[in-house]
């Protein structure tokens, strides 16, 4: 691969020196230096015969050693050439070339910070030094290299200078400050976390849009916002259209003109990259320069790291100090940070048919569950049946000791036009869960019952219709009965006896008779029914049947 001289020359602007790398990169920064400035060509073999000059590949020569001066040569030239080669595939373009030397320089002044601090702590506890001598110290360091900015010198561990007393600590004035009455705690890291198509997206848009104009979140009163917030919305996982509809939607059901909250909400479909240095320091100034109360982001797996990173999403020691970074963020921003993450696969079903509750343990990737202070964490009651009707469970909690588990009902207001599905109205209800779980269950409870009794009003019908046509004025057995409605004897025996208890029956022994009514009545002066009955007591061999 070949070095172009605008990339070499972007990486000098940055103002690298031989001394902000380790002895092993020294070499190789000398050599790229002396080439530049000859205006030479750049390449592995360039760089390996010239890293090869410097002795450094040379290997010493042994007892017996019959190599000649060209084959030391050759040999010094292919191991530099091994490595040289190893690191410039890895130097993709300029701009990753570029963020390499500059995190090379951060850790050369981090050294040199930590060599400084290192002194400030032996000033700080030697009995003699004074606080004038330690701040002092201080000033020195920023005059003894102009390299150690003003923001590196503040950057020092804050554990330095961060020690308060125990009575102290106890008698500061902290408390919690809500920006969304039992949500969304001010100062701490939240997570919406769920399996896919939880809605995760809309419900983050209902808070930003919420915290931007003041009004219930999700529409609930106990959700209150008590005053707007400026809050940036940073989303690429949904399509500008659908995110525009979505929103849009939102806003009309809170009856909230856009101009109404232009200065608050701030909508960004690109994300930053929390592993990248530059990126954070550029977030760090965009939250500042804007004034964000509330960051919300989605979706955490889409802006943790690039494709060059090396961080093992599981692997809970590389994963702790990528997500430390936006609490310094937020420390140092004041801004709130709302994350929406995804679940392991398969986790909100037990079966097909069955739905279950999502837990911190459901999310992906490791980390996520030891670092949030506070969680919103959705899952499906029932499957979706693509009319735009959602059924949400929602456990909401977080250290500042809020909590609760809710129902939410999402319409989003899917109506048929006749030629496709058009999105409309945008109408949320929020439930206690227990609250919602009893209703349910009393529904489902009263709609069984209601359909036990309409079975067994159909059930009586047909054996009172079987009774009046089989046997008026004469006792029928019960299996009788069930053969003439065409049931079974239980099904028989439970109408028999509900007819008993409205007297339209009576039993003779173990027989059943119809009570005579006027509609019984025959309707000849001969006593005979009008419709001819067939001898029931007796079977094919004019023996009674059993009971």
């Amino acid at each position: 691969m070949l070095l172009s001289n605008d990339c070499i020359a972007s990486i000098f602007a940055t103002e690298v020196t031989v001394e902000h790398f380790s002895a092993d990169g020294q070499d190789a920064i000398r050599v790229v230096r002396a080439l530049y400035d000859r205006g030479s060509a750049i390449d592995a073999l360039t760089l390996s015969e010239a890293l090869a000059d410097t002795g450094r590949y040379d290997v010493p020569d042994k007892k017996g050693d019959v190599r000649t001066a060209a084959d030391r040569r050759a040999e010094a030239v292919n191991k530099a050439a091994a490595e040289i080669t190893t690191w410039l595939e890895s130097v993709t373009n300029t701009a990753y070339a570029v963020d390499h030397v500059k995190g090379v320089i951060r850790a050369a002044r981090r050294r040199q910070q930590d060599e400084l601090i290192a002194e400030a702590v032996r000033l700080r506890d030697a009995p003699t030094t004074s606080p004038d001598d330690l701040r002092s110290h201080f000033e020195l360091m920023l005059e003894q290299d102009d390299r150690l900015s003003v923001s590196d010198a503040q950057s020092i561990p804050a554990f330095v200078k961060s020690g308060v007393r125990f009575d102290e600590f106890l008698n500061a004035d902290v408390k919690s400050e809500y920006l969304i009455n039992r949500v969304l705690s001010k100062g701490e890291e939240m997570i919406i976390g769920a399996p896919e198509k939880t809605l995760k997206t809309c419900i983050m848009a209902d808070m930003a849009i919420s915290l931007g104009s003041g009004t219930n979140f999700l529409d609930c009163e106990q959700f209150a916002v008590r005053e707007p917030r400026r809050v940036c919305f940073m989303t690429i996982e949904t399509g500008a259209a659908a995110l525009q509809s979505l929103l849009g939607r939102i806003a009309r059901s809170k009856q909230i003109h856009p101009e109404d909250i232009r200065q608050m909400v701030t909508i960004n479909q690109e994300l930053p990259i929390i592993a990248n240095d530059w990126h954070m320091q550029e977030l760090k100034k965009y939250i500042n320069g804007e004034g964000f109360d509330a960051m919300l982001i989605d979706p955490a797996y889409l802006t943790l790291f690039d494709e060059g990173s090396k961080v093992q999403a599981g692997n809970l020691f590389e994963m702790g100090p990528l997500l430390r970074r936006i609490t310094h963020v937020r420390k140092e921003t004041g801004a709130t940070f709302t994350m929406a993450h995804h679940t392991r696969k398969a986790q909100n079903r037990t079966d097909y048919w069955t739905y279950r509750k999502t837990t911190r343990d459901d999310l992906s990737q490791a980390g996520f569950s030891q670092w949030m202070r506070q969680w919103i964490l959705p899952s499906r009651k029932a499957a979706y049946s693509h009319d735009g009707k959602h059924t949400i469970h929602l456990e909401m909690g977080g250290s500042s000791g809020h909590g609760g588990e809710y129902v939410l009902q999402v319409d989003e207001g899917k109506r048929d036009n006749g030629e496709n599905q058009i999105l409309t109205d945008w109408q949320t209800i929020v439930t206690p869960a227990r609250e919602f779980d009893d209703a349910a269950k009393a529904a489902q409870e009263k709609n069984g019952e209601s359909r036990k009794d309409e079975t067994l009003e159909r059930n009586v019908q047909k054996i009172l219709k079987a009774m009046q046509v089989h046997a008026a004025g004469s006792s029928l057995a019960k299996t009788n009965v069930a053969g003439a409605a065409k049931v079974s004897n239980s099904i028989a025996t439970t109408a028999l006896f509900e007819l008993l208890s409205r007297g339209q029956v009576e039993r003779d022994g173990t027989k059943w008779k119809l009570v005579s009514t006027e509609s019984d009545k025959p309707d000849n002066t001969n006593g005979q029914l009008s419709c001819p009955v067939p001898d029931q007591t007796e079977n094919r061999t004019g023996q009674q049947p059993p009971l």
